[in-house]
């Protein structure tokens, strides 16, 4: 029996350095925001500023830069947009941010497939981008026992411990900066571009049924949530659809299926929907060749252009100006007319 005790309390003993030595290891990398997706400490320093939102996933996060809003419609506004932001994810953030905040606008970011995305589709790297937002203890154990799939645990905790490592490392040597969102107000650039194939490679409609178009229970539950927050805050809600690549629409053949879901949700809540796939200008404004990271995601250059073009549309409508005669009306329509067919 005393044996048995003495090996219990040995375990114990070494369960408990344990748990100190990895504590010791990951404090630093949630104490100072030192990635680019982290900006809890940021949103907290920045509390009570806020009149303008704008929340999304990763083509949002790369895309619209809060500066540029504020200096052409007065506003204070940050990017709460983050990769892989599932709808759930999204009202929290939000829920916490009007709390705090004179919040009197929110810009929805909806990509063709944030309706549809699960949190299972995202997986790990959904669960490391999110555990490093949170702000406090409590809320990263109640995340992880309540949302990540125990079999994430070991190769969280394996990454957790090598940031945190890396960010002793900088600490140690002095090269740890100011946290990277605190400048940008939560926009985060892509800052190579990958130009786009020429249009001549272009392959009409070639992914058929590619793209899904039945929204999830639970985004539609959390989207609801969205809207309903904001409502009872007197909060305007703007749906935004920010450019994606020619190419890209080109290829899927069911992009306007989702596009008329968010027209329609749009219209039922009583929100203006902004498609700037749909620009007539989009061509000139987001060159191939330039304004693109990939095919869905905007580089630096494109995002400056599309942060001044969302500005001037914002601002005239603001100043009660016509502006429906500056969008196509469907991605069809929009791609005959760019270039004939």
């Amino acid at each position: 029996m005393r044996s048995f005790k003495k090996a219990l309390l040995s375990t114990l003993a070494v369960l408990l350095c344990f748990a100190l030595l990895v504590a010791i290891a990951v404090y630093p990398y949630f104490a100072f925001d030192a990635f680019y997706y982290q900006d809890a400490s940021v949103r907290q320093s920045l509390a009570g500023q806020f009149d303008l939102l704008i929340s999304g996933a990763s083509q949002g996060l790369c895309s619209i830069i809060p500066k540029t809003l504020d200096e052409t419609l007065g506003c204070t506004s940050y990017n709460l947009c983050g990769a892989l932001e599932p709808m759930k994810y999204r009202y929290l953030l939000l829920k916490q941010e009007v709390e705090r905040n004179p919040v009197s606008t929110v810009i929805l970011e909806l990509s063709y497939d944030a309706m549809t995305r699960t949190r299972d589709d995202s997986g790990l790297e959904l669960a490391i981008y999110q555990l490093g937002r949170l702000e406090t203890a409590s809320q990263r154990i109640s995340y992880l026992f309540t949302e990540v799939s125990p079999k994430y645990y070991g190769s969280i905790l394996s990454d957790t411990v090598e940031r945190g490592m890396g960010v002793w490392k900088k600490l140690l040597r002095g090269k740890l900066e100011a946290p990277p969102k605190l400048e940008s107000q939560g926009f985060y650039p892509y800052a190579n571009f990958s130009p786009m194939p020429d249009k001549d490679t272009y392959q009409y409609h070639r992914s058929e049924g590619c793209i899904l178009t039945e929204p999830t229970e639970e985004n539609l539950y959390y989207l609801e949530q969205i809207l309903t927050l904001c409502q009872r805050n007197n909060i305007e809600v703007i749906f935004l659809a920010v450019p994606t690549s020619e190419s890209f629409l080109w290829r899927e053949d069911n992009l306007d299926v989702m596009r008329q879901w968010y027209q329609d949700t749009s219209a039922k809540w009583d929100c203006t929907f902004y498609d700037f796939n749909l620009l007539k200008s989009k061509l000139e404004r987001y060159p191939e060749a330039t304004a693109y990271a990939d095919e869905t995601h905007m580089s630096k250059t494109g995002a400056i252009a599309f942060s001044e073009d969302l500005a001037m549309i914002l601002s005239m409508t603001q100043k009660g100006e016509n502006i429906d005669d500056l969008f196509y009306s469907t991605y069809e329509e929009a791609i005959h007319a760019r270039f004939g067919g």
